[in-house]
């Protein structure tokens, strides 16, 4: 025919081309599948092992014991979605000393188990258990144990209907001992807590394009590991500091949340994801060195007056 081309596919390349296409159709929608799915069959790793079933429903999850609703949490609350394949135990000394000595408030349930499984490690099973972390009116968490099989595709689902994106524990904490082999030569000294204190080493590191501080209750080594913060760095000229010093906030009942961490050419913030606020650099606010002379002027003064509060107490005599 004029004007017209004719392109010849031999058979044979032609039915390689339908049978991609439809490997790849396929694919597609098993994906959409897994994802949009109505319901999963889960089990509380509390014990109890109660068999829930999962499913979506206005905003938010539902949690179904037979035929009634056990709890409910709105999918816009969930903070962190976990994955690992044994139980997170909580109750381990490297899990609770570093929020216990100063450094709670980064609401961040990932950094402390990560702490906690470099130092000390979970080992591995065959069983998968996926943590819902949510907050509203206060922190939640839920650990459920799902089959080898679906565990995947919950993540997924979940990561679809809350836009928090799943993370595996084991593949973090690999990351983790790598950046500590990478990086021990770069750690520095630092006091932290108050009234008492404790001296630990502070390595920082670049993880997933954030900055973070490793805390270390000995040498930098994965054991020794006790916290690790999310932190930003301000390159600043800080004259006051002559090695490290620490900036504290939200002081109560003999505990104080680090906000930063000082050095003579730069300081690390300590970020909050509940806020991500940093401090004002306005002009009406004090700068960081005149911020630390007050507080350690504070400390001074509590401590005049809890002597003579000392002093002023009778003594039972015998």
């Amino acid at each position: 025919m004029s004007g017209s081309v004719v392109t010849e596919v031999p058979v044979r390349a032609f039915a390689r081309l339908v049978i991609t296409f439809a490997c790849v159709s396929t694919a597609i929608v098993a994906a959409g599948q897994s994802v949009s799915r109505g319901s999963w069959a889960v089990r509380l790793a509390d014990g109890t092992d109660t068999r829930l079933t999962v499913s979506y429903n206005s905003g938010e999850l539902e949690f179904r014991a037979a035929k009634s609703v056990a709890f409910t949490i709105p999918a816009s609350s969930i903070t962190e979605i976990l994955h690992s394949t044994q139980p997170i135990h909580r109750s381990t000394q490297a899990y609770n000393y570093f929020e216990n000595l100063c450094c709670g408030g980064t609401r961040s349930e990932l950094l402390p188990v990560l702490a906690a499984a470099v130092a000390r490690p979970f080992g591995s099973s065959r069983r998968h258990y996926v943590e819902i972390h949510w907050y509203m009116n206060g922190d939640g968490a839920s650990v459920l144990e799902i089959e080898k099989d679906e565990y995947l595709g919950f993540m997924d689902w979940l990561q679809s209907i809350s836009g928090v994106k799943w993370v595996d524990v084991a593949k973090e904490t690999e990351i983790v001992l790598s950046n500590i082999q990478k990086h021990t030569g770069g750690a520095f000294p630092v006091t932290i807590g108050h009234p008492s204190a404790e001296s630990l080493l502070v390595l920082p590191v670049d993880s997933h394009d954030e900055k973070q501080l490793y805390f270390f209750g000995g040498k930098v080594e994965p054991k020794n590991l006790v916290g690790i913060v999310p932190v930003t760095e301000d390159w600043s000229e800080n004259r006051c500091v002559r090695e490290s010093n620490v900036l504290y906030r939200n002081c109560d009942q003999g505990r104080c949340e680090i906000e930063a961490i000082m050095l003579p050419e730069a300081t690390f913030r300590v970020m909050s994801p509940a806020s991500m606020t940093q401090i004002d650099a306005a002009a009406d606010v004090p700068s960081d060195c005149v911020r630390l002379a007050e507080q350690e002027k504070n400390w001074r003064r509590q401590e005049i007056d809890s002597r003579v509060t000392l002093q002023a107490t009778p003594q039972r005599k015998p």
